[in-house]
């Protein structure tokens, strides 16, 4: 049990909610960054005359050899995925072309039976419309769609960062120097177990995630620390309203399992890599957050509909 207090508590809802709170909204590139992905949803097939690498393909292949005796070969040329030889040799064929090719020194005779292409969809009307966005059916509807529903998330994201600092700032907390010990200890452990349990050295491991040594490491670790004990003490005030410690526990209970079967350990072995207050470290400050990003994008709903 901590031995850290909440002496006050600033509740959010007492801060400002100003207009400066936003975003910049989407530029034409990003906008652009959109549509090639709902371009790439909606990928055309057509069927072309001449094969080109990436084109897909079917062959009949007629040959002294196994290998290259084959009706309905199915392949995308160029990928080297049959025979990179073969592949880079009935590029510039056309369907129903009949050749007989060298490859590796034995003759393969090539029956081109189809050739198709896949090409990106130019974002239309239509592609719109299967969205099934309400109010929106047109490609410049969409991009407005697009930048009308950045710019409310911006703004949530922005009132939610400002309350972090709200309330963080405006609360009183008595932080136990006993508990930033133990809580350091703690995630410093779990690091190295798991470190240990991947054979990757702490170093690679913290280098690779972080992009830390892991002097800087251990620093940025106990420096967040207090950040992190007055999230867990946050939250276990808003719980005495949202009663969440069960479905937490039950969490818990499930990823241990999940660790277990996944690491070939036994539950023990997974509760020790994976304490529990180790778990609720995070655990904890994510619910909290949640809760304020919930009120955060009340707030802009009802801004909006005002």
């Amino acid at each position: 049990m901590l031995k850290s207090t909440l002496i006050k508590l600033a509740n959010y809802k007492d801060m400002e909610i100003t207009d400066d709170m936003r975003g910049e909204p989407l530029n034409e590139n990003e906008i652009e960054g959109f549509l090639d992905k709902l371009a790439k949803r909606n990928v055309v097939t057509t069927d072309v005359e001449k094969i080109e690498s990436g084109d897909f393909a079917v062959l009949n292949l007629k040959a002294d050899q196994e290998r290259f005796n084959r009706k309905n070969l199915k392949l995308t040329v160029g990928l080297g995925m049959f025979n990179s030889e073969l592949e880079t040799q009935v590029i510039g064929m056309s369907r129903g072309e009949v050749k007989t090719l060298n490859v590796h020194g034995h003759d393969v005779l090539v029956d081109v039976q189809s050739v198709q292409r896949r090409s990106l969809a130019e974002v239309s009307n239509e592609i719109i419309l299967s969205l099934n966005i309400k109010g929106v059916t047109t490609v410049s509807e969409y991009k407005a769609h697009l930048i009308n529903k950045d710019l409310k998330e911006k703004r949530t994201s922005a009132i939610c960062q400002n309350i972090v600092d709200f309330v963080i700032n405006n609360s009183e907390f008595a932080i136990s120097e006993e508990d930033i010990s133990y809580l350091y200890q703690l995630q410093l452990n779990a690091y190295d177990l798991f470190s240990r349990r991947e054979n990757v050295p702490l170093e690679e491991l913290v280098s690779q995630y972080y992009g830390k040594s892991v002097d800087e490491f251990k620093e940025s670790l106990m420096n967040g620390t207090p950040n992190s004990i007055k999230y867990i003490l946050l939250f276990l005030e808003y719980n005495k309203e949202d009663q969440n410690l069960q479905s937490i526990q039950a969490q818990y209970e499930e990823q241990i399992k999940e660790d277990s079967a996944m690491h070939g350990i036994s539950i023990e072995e997974a509760k020790k890599s994976h304490p529990y207050d180790f778990f609720i470290v995070s655990r904890y400050k994510g619910m909290v957050l949640v809760k304020w990003f919930n009120y955060a994008e009340e707030r802009v709903r009802e801004a909006e509909l005002a």
